[in-house]
């Protein structure tokens, strides 16, 4: 209940970045003529949120919001449900629980990886393809699709389930259990480094600011080490105009953003999604450690 309260929560915070994040990735999409969206990726994180809101207006950010919100809540549960009951299945696995010592960093990684599989799984992958496909429609001159739920319907009688809602499901998993790796394990430690640095017992809490602070580090270090395979899952998802040009596996994405920008194709976006991301994670391990404790104290 905790994860799903700070999921809906974070989403209508930090959305806009992701916007952003999504315009800068997947700028061959858009044609020329659209100044506004084709130049994402070359004009910048600023100058696309500047041109989004002269078109769209500020409410022109919020574009595939709907999306996060329907699957920010079971995402967010799945998440942290699945990584505490990973870490107790460890724990007794190699008969931890008994011990008084902080969980241990590997027990934190492999809790983290599983964790990242079942959520790109179960919810990430159709999430972020629906997203995508209503921001495009919305940057149309007369969008098609009325809401999310006819979205969803359009998408499913035209490409099919697969095709249509996951897509890029082999690169969502696989940047998920990165990620949650990065994170929990991190965080762990660096929860741990705190705790030991003021005195504090390991079951003792931190105070809630530096409980965000160490989770937007972690969360930024794990951004930069994902972003590549961040931009492919995009592209995968969202770039119909060039996806026959790699044969919709991830391998051929990469391999295409490679040969049309560089390196740097692979990087687009990345200043939105560290800032997104940082407080997406910092507000996820503050909210949730303070969430737990108040439903702890409610329900006894």
């Amino acid at each position: 209940l905790a994860g799903a309260m700070v999921g809906g929560v974070e989403i209508c915070l930090t959305y806009p970045l992701e916007f952003v994040k999504c315009q800068m990735q997947l700028q061959q999409e858009h044609p020329p003529s659209n100044r506004s969206l084709s130049s994402a990726g070359t004009k910048g994180m600023l100058q696309t949120m500047r041109d989004t809101m002269q078109s769209r207006g500020f409410l022109g950010l919020y574009r595939g919001l709907s999306s996060w919100l329907l699957f920010s809540f079971p995402r967010s549960a799945i998440r942290f449900s699945t990584y505490e009951s990973s870490v107790r299945l460890y724990e007794r696995a190699f008969g931890l629980h008994h011990s008084n010592v902080s969980t241990p960093a590997w027990v934190a990684l492999s809790g983290g990886t599983v964790a990242g599989v079942a959520e790109a799984a179960t919810s990430m992958t159709p999430m972020h393809c629906i997203q995508i496909k209503m921001q495009q429609d919305g940057a149309k001159p007369v969008p098609r699709f009325r809401h999310i739920f006819h979205a969803i319907a359009c998408i499913i009688r035209e490409e099919g389930v697969y095709r249509g809602l996951l897509a890029g499901m082999e690169a969502t998993v696989l940047k998920a259990a990165v990620n949650n790796c990065i994170r929990f394990g991190l965080m762990s430690e660096l929860t741990r480094w705190r705790k030991n640095s003021k005195g504090l017992g390991q079951g003792a809490p931190l105070p809630t600011i530096e409980t965000l602070g160490l989770g937007a580090l972690a969360g930024a270090l794990s951004a930069v080490a994902t972003h590549p395979i961040d931009t492919v899952k995009s592209n995968m998802q969202g770039n119909a105009l060039h996806k026959s040009k790699f044969g919709g596996t991830t391998w051929g994405c990469m391999k295409w953003v490679l040969r049309e920008n560089g390196i740097y194709g692979l990087f687009r976006g990345i200043q939105p999604r560290i800032l997104r991301v940082s407080c997406e994670v910092g507000l996820h391990f503050a909210l949730f450690d303070l969430f737990s404790r108040k439903l702890d104290s409610i329900i006894g």
